[in-house]
């Protein structure tokens, strides 16, 4: 018999903490899908609150293996053109889907194909949650976004920070403005009343939100 674990026990502190705390009510109630997996440890944890199907899918091959060492009960997939994402499932098929910290990589043109994908996959009564940057009285400060502001300053304090090298596989090369594979030209910032707007056209409405950090 599967036997759960309090949120509080598997995710420490900070936006994971929170996005695990909203959908634990409805967790158990079918397959689940993190949208942008990363490293892979957020899906992983999850596997210690809930029995449900986990699915987890990224537009990095990169990102794979060290997804799949995190945990090998998940099913990692790619994302083969994130302008037009297509998720190899019914309609209807996700109780529960994981958009955290997507949208604001995501460009102007591939968003509405984004989440008329997700809502497409999405059960009539599933729930999806969303974490964001919010567009608030620090949002200047993104620091990912003051290369774009002020790139010589940006460059010299990265490098100082850490070193040359990690400066260009994140910021150099061909990444002359934005670097992220999902579109957006700046790492975009949200007020509540911007995703409810985001949102209403796919038939998706706000019944919770809470903020966290400035």
């Amino acid at each position: 018999m599967f036997r759960y674990r309090p949120v509080h026990e598997i995710f420490d502190s900070g936006r994971s903490l929170h996005a695990a705390e909203l959908a634990a009510p409805n967790m158990d109630s079918g397959p689940i899908l993190d949208y942008g997996f990363g490293t892979g440890e957020f899906a992983a944890k999850l596997r210690a609150l809930t029995a449900a199907p986990i699915h987890a899918c990224d537009m990095s091959f990169d990102l794979m293996g060290a997804a799949a060492r995190n945990s090998a009960s998940i099913n990692y997939f790619l994302v083969e053109d994130p302008e037009r994402p297509h998720l190899p499932f019914p309609h209807g098929f996700f109780h529960t889907i994981f958009l955290l910290d997507v949208l604001e990589h995501v460009g102007e043109q591939a968003l509405p194909r984004l989440l008329t994908e997700l809502t497409r996959v999405l059960h009539p009564d599933g729930q999806v949650i969303i974490t964001v940057p919010h567009k608030g009285l620090f949002a200047w400060a993104d620091p990912e976004n003051m290369k774009f502001r002020y790139p010589r300053l940006h460059r010299r304090t990265y490098v100082r920070l850490h070193d040359i090298e990690r400066y260009e596989r994140r910021y150099g090369g061909t990444r002359s403005f934005g670097n992220y594979s999902g579109g957006a030209r700046w790492h975009r910032h949200f007020t509540e009343r911007e995703i409810e707007r985001l949102l209403r056209p796919y038939g998706l409405s706000v019944t919770a939100h809470c903020y966290f950090s400035l």
